[in-house]
């Protein structure tokens, strides 16, 4: 997806955002570490949208230590949100009306 690339603004604040809602879910007050930085930075290289990484993050059990732990989450959420994508537009066909002769 060549034509979706993020700029460096939209890159910056989509980690800033993804590591806030860390921060919140986990209840920490730290600086995000060299290898939490290289996970959610793949996140976003590999296209996986924010809102799927917030869901994710928001839906992981307990009160996560790194942002690792959130990683089983946010594939989940992808998954989930993929499965129901593919599955639009494809409507069961509607039958004949009853009244119809």
């Amino acid at each position: 997806m060549e034509g979706a690339r993020m700029t460096p603004d939209q890159r910056v604040a989509y980690l800033r955002q993804a590591w806030e809602a860390f921060r919140e879910r986990s209840g920490q007050i730290r600086d995000m570490s060299s290898a939490e930085y290289h996970v959610l930075a793949r996140l976003a290289d590999v296209g996986r949208p924010l809102f799927i990484v917030l869901r994710g993050i928001s839906e992981t059990a307990g009160k996560p230590r790194t942002i690792h732990a959130c990683l089983p989450a946010i594939e989940r959420a992808a998954d989930y949100h993929y499965q129901a994508v593919s599955g639009m537009g494809q409507l069961p066909k509607a039958g004949p009306l009853e009244d119809e002769p």
